[in-house]
């Protein structure tokens, strides 16, 4: 298994333009620029990636 890494949405969506054969994305909702349920968007609005599977985490945990 190979991990990828993106800063930011952008990122993300240029890295799956360039990048052949990524099976799933764990996305950050809460991201700097682009945030995740934007970012999911563009990704869903190119016909290769409607199937991709993307499962969404918004990185706040309950403090205690």
């Amino acid at each position: 298994m190979e991990v990828l890494h993106a800063e930011n949405g952008r990122d993300g969506i240029a890295m799956l333009e360039r990048t052949p054969g990524i099976d799933c994305v764990l996305m950050d909702i809460m991201m700097p620029d682009m945030d995740g349920y934007e970012t999911i968007r563009a990704i869903r609005a190119r016909d290769r990636f409607k199937a991709l599977p993307i499962v969404g985490n918004h990185g706040q945990g309950d403090e205690r």
